[in-house]
């Protein structure tokens, strides 16, 4: 039986087969099923954001999607591409019209890379320090983020021992699920 990428408690093999949740949308300009992180949410609150979206989710990007991102330039330049611009219909064409459906689909993982590229930004910072402190709800699969409720437990934590979240940078220590505080320098292009 292939497991759902949400109930995974460690990281995703690569070239390994999962059911991933996709969306079928135009990403500046190119139509395709994206694989993407639930939940569907808006980010009024910290990012000013308040249409409905998803973040794609890089592990599961095929070769042409992963290009099309700027991966030929490096996983860093197609990171922050697809973390700055998420999938919505907030052009104005489409922003009275609802997102499409979730459809889960047989897909690959293609890269472990998650790294969060923006976490030196303000608005990152204003986030981290709402949930300073702030003790995580652990699922099945691990903790899982507070600020969207995203199940971390396919992320492996990083050398200091925090699991960063990739729709928005919250990072939580990976021993008990405590959200750190302050801002901390952009990741690298090691993803």
């Amino acid at each position: 039986m292939i497991e759902r990428i949400t109930n995974l408690s460690a990281p995703p093999i690569v070239g390994r087969f999962y059911l991933v949740p996709t969306v079928e949308l135009e990403w500046y300009g190119l139509t395709s099923a994206w694989p993407v992180f639930l939940p569907k949410h808006e980010d009024a609150r910290f990012f000013q954001f308040e249409h409905d979206h998803y973040h794609i989710d890089p592990r599961f990007l095929g070769a042409r999607q992963w290009r099309f991102a700027g991966g030929g330039r490096g996983a860093g330049y197609a990171l922050d591409r697809l973390q700055r611009a998420p999938l919505s219909n907030s052009r104005w064409d489409r922003k009275d019209k609802p997102l499409p459906p979730i459809a889960w689909k047989r897909v690959k993982c293609s890269r472990l890379a998650t790294a969060y590229q923006h976490g030196d930004q303000p608005n990152v910072g204003f986030l981290r320090q709402h949930y300073a402190g702030h003790q995580c709800k652990r699922a099945r699969s691990g903790w899982v983020c507070p600020h969207q409720n995203w199940p971390m437990g396919s992320l492996e934590p990083d050398a200091d021992g925090f699991i960063t979240c990739p729709l928005h940078g919250l990072r939580v220590r990976a021993s008990d699920g405590i959200a750190e505080p302050g801002l901390v320098p952009a990741l690298s292009d090691a993803a």
